[in-house]
């Protein structure tokens, strides 16, 4: 497997120092952290970068010219793909992946797995293509599968929501539960993982699940544990899909106030986020739901 030029650097001047990985980890990271940036290119935070740098001895000035000569890693295309997704625009994102991104270009396992759910998500939602999906998401999970990351978990809940879309309501909670199961694990997985706003589409989606059901009082517990999720690692954009799922499912519990309140929270959040299909939504279910607090807001 071809390794990114950041993955090269830290491995090679690593064994210069004649560090194991633990020893060049020890009081700053996990080992696995420094498996993951040599082998993976997944880099930490940026204060474990630079702590691993230091300790290396290498030049900021050596390591961001390897950075800015790694023009594989396509950070910039993937940002659009994922902030296009949160945006529920799935036809624009898959339109930016096969015009921007080359899949033989790209060199470390986490790029392909970030490619392989990418394309499965917007064929999924953008085109209804179950078939594409199933294909992209089960690759992603044949990926270094030993080593639970993110992308793991995005593709388990993927898998969940084809299996609903073909209405196959049993295989869906299986692989729904999963995703939430490895979630659980979440302490083993470094900073990237943990702090990735990804991770809310995993509550979202399962809160969803539940609430088509009519689990509601389930759907509201998932998205709450979404949210806490989020107020620990300083997650802030996307928070208004959980808070919607939330609102949503009080309604159906019969607890009016509550849910107009998280409604008009919802909204001042997708209205910052520029989530037009959020605000769409919302002001179908002030309508629905006769919430006039709500309407009055969405009017301003």
């Amino acid at each position: 497997m071809k390794k990114s030029a950041v993955g090269k650097l830290i491995e090679t001047e690593r064994r210069k120092n004649g560090f194991t990985q633990e020893m060049l980890g020890d009081g700053i990271c996990t080992q696995g952290t420094i498996s993951n940036l040599e082998n993976l290119g997944r880099l930490p935070t940026l204060e474990t970068l630079l702590a691993i740098v230091e300790r290396l001895n290498i030049s900021l000035e050596q390591f961001y010219e390897t950075i800015k000569s790694d023009s594989s890693m396509y950070h910039d295309e993937f940002k659009q793909v994922q902030l296009l997704c949160n945006k529920l625009k799935h036809k624009e994102a898959k339109e930016l992946i096969v015009q921007l991104i080359e899949f033989d270009r790209l060199t470390t396992n986490l790029q392909r797995m970030k490619y392989y759910y990418y394309f499965g998500i917007t064929s999924l939602i953008g085109e209804n293509d179950y078939r594409e999906a199933f294909y992209n998401f089960n690759q992603v999970l044949t990926i270094d599968s030993e080593n639970a990351n993110i992308f793991h978990i995005l593709a388990t809940n993927g898998i969940g929501v084809t299996y609903y879309f073909e209405n196959d309501s049993d295989k869906a909670k299986t692989y729904f539960e999963k995703a939430l199961i490895l979630l659980e694990n979440i302490s083993e997985l470094d900073s990237f993982d943990v702090r990735n706003s990804e991770i809310i589409k995993v509550y979202f989606n399962t809160a969803e699940y539940y609430s088509e059901m009519h689990e509601h009082k389930k759907a509201v517990d998932i998205a709450e544990k979404g949210l806490e999720h989020c107020r620990n690692n300083d997650i802030d954009f996307g928070q208004e899909f959980l808070i919607y799922a939330k609102a949503y499912n009080l309604y159906k519990l019969n607890q009016k106030a509550r849910a107009e309140q998280h409604f008009i929270m919802a909204s001042s959040l997708a209205i910052l986020n520029d989530n037009q299909n959020m605000i769409i939504a919302i002001k179908k279910d002030s309508k629905e739901f006769n919430l006039e607090l709500l309407e009055k807001f969405l009017e301003m």
